[in-house]
């Protein structure tokens, strides 16, 4: 009987080992996991504050374009109005 106790003892302080050493295993990957996320988010946020301007430098340059071709097709339009006055006379 004591014989039984003792293997039952055994086995399952060889389960708990095991329970251990896979919890340690986990504990480790979950550090990992964390490692890499706080690398993405300081990655993430590096990439806003370096993109953010070049996006608003491209807006205003799409405003000034469109600003140019806006005084242009008035140009073309004041001009257009004087060749047809001129072509009716």
């Amino acid at each position: 009987m004591d014989e039984k106790i003792m293997e039952m003892f055994a086995q399952l302080l060889q389960g708990q080992t095991e329970t251990n050493s896979k919890i340690e295993d986990l504990s480790q990957k979950i550090e990992s996991l964390e490692e890499n996320q706080l690398r993405l988010e300081k990655n993430q946020l590096r990439m806003e504050n370096s993109l953010n301007p070049k996006i608003q430098v491209l807006f205003d340059g799409y405003k000034q374009h469109t600003d140019i071709l806006e005084r242009i097709e008035k140009e073309v339009t004041k001009q257009d109005e004087i060749i047809m006055r001129r072509v009716i006379k």
